[in-house]
């Protein structure tokens, strides 16, 4: 049974799936903790434990992409559900179906992007003064019909996967995301005009990066919200499903985008800092994780398609 402690966080005991011991389940103890940004499990209550005795195992709450149910996938195991991260999907065994829509609910809270609300002359005006061409120039542009999507299947764990096959013109998230290699901690965003020219590009030899990080986008057909890494160069946008990916999901090339703008649904949609890179083919929701990061994206990539434009000015700190 969930319970919120004296400091509100979220506890209880559920079970969680080993990989490494047949797919098995274990009880263990689970506390979505906001504040040091982890979703933590131990072997037991930690009031029950000596002190100083260290979790077994953690999940960086920035990482999730999302909790939902994993009746699909574990059809055998009762009230299940999955979270998933670059690196790999972690299943969980509830105690009741109240309980699996309470966790999956506390996770994807705890998991979503927020950032404070920011007084408005320090960010807004700026980016709407220098965007207003550009957002005229958009609105008028056309746009094309979405292209068909082949798909690929293979069998994992006994589990058939449908993945989609990325065309130029096509974008989709599996609906389970399969393990993959483990990638390593990233800074939301790297610049390098901050001072990370050197460490960029000893990551992506060969390639002029202009600014990367990890980002929040929307799905094109499921419209599910994943986070990807997406590297920006001279040539156009790129996302990947992790840092250490060597072919991206999709690419954007600077010749098909239109603009880079605030997007004016975000409230509509509970997201924060969101934008829009208007293609094309279609118009890409993509969240940032603050007010400054949307600045610099947004000017980023217009400069990049329009080189003798002026920058925007950034957003104040």
């Amino acid at each position: 049974m969930l319970y919120v402690d004296r400091q509100g966080r979220t506890c209880g005991f559920m079970d969680l799936e080993d990989p490494e011991q047949n797919s098995r389940f274990f009880r263990r103890y689970f506390l979505i903790d906001q504040d040091k940004g982890m979703f933590l499990w131990y072997m037991d209550n930690p009031s029950n434990l000596p002190d100083g005795t260290a979790h077994v195992d953690a999940i960086q709450l920035s990482l999730i992409s999302n909790a939902r149910d994993a009746s699909k996938q574990r059809p055998k195991v009762q009230f299940c559900f999955v979270v998933s991260v670059p690196s790999r999907n972690y299943y969980f065994k509830a105690d009741n179906q109240q309980d699996l829509e309470e966790w999956v609910q506390s996770l994807n809270k705890a998991c979503r992007v927020t950032v404070p609300v920011t007084d408005p002359s320090k960010v807004a005006a700026p980016l709407k003064l220098d965007l207003s061409k550009a957002n005229s120039q958009a609105n008028s542009s056309p746009k094309s019909p979405v292209r068909g999507l082949s798909y690929t299947t293979e069998i994992v764990g006994g589990v058939v996967h449908r993945k989609a096959v990325e065309t130029a013109h096509s974008d989709t998230d599996s609906e389970d995301e399969s393990a993959g290699l483990r990638t390593r901690s990233w800074p939301r965003s790297v610049s390098p005009t901050g001072g990370d020219d050197k460490s960029l590009t000893r990551i992506f030899p060969g390639r002029n990066v202009i600014k990367a990080g990890w980002c929040v986008k929307q799905g094109a057909l499921r419209k599910s919200w994943k986070r990807r890494f997406f590297i920006l160069d001279e040539q156009g946008l790129a996302y990947y499903k992790s840092s250490t990916d060597k072919l991206p999901l999709k690419t954007i090339s600077k010749k098909d985008i239109t603009v880079a703008r605030i997007s004016d649904i975000g409230p509509t949609l509970q997201r924060d800092n969101l934008l829009e890179i208007v293609s094309s083919s279609r118009t890409f929701f993509v969240q940032a994780y603050s007010p400054d990061d949307m600045a610099e994206w947004i000017n980023s990539i217009n400069e990049v398609k329009n080189p003798k434009r002026a920058s925007a000015p950034q957003a104040s700190r």
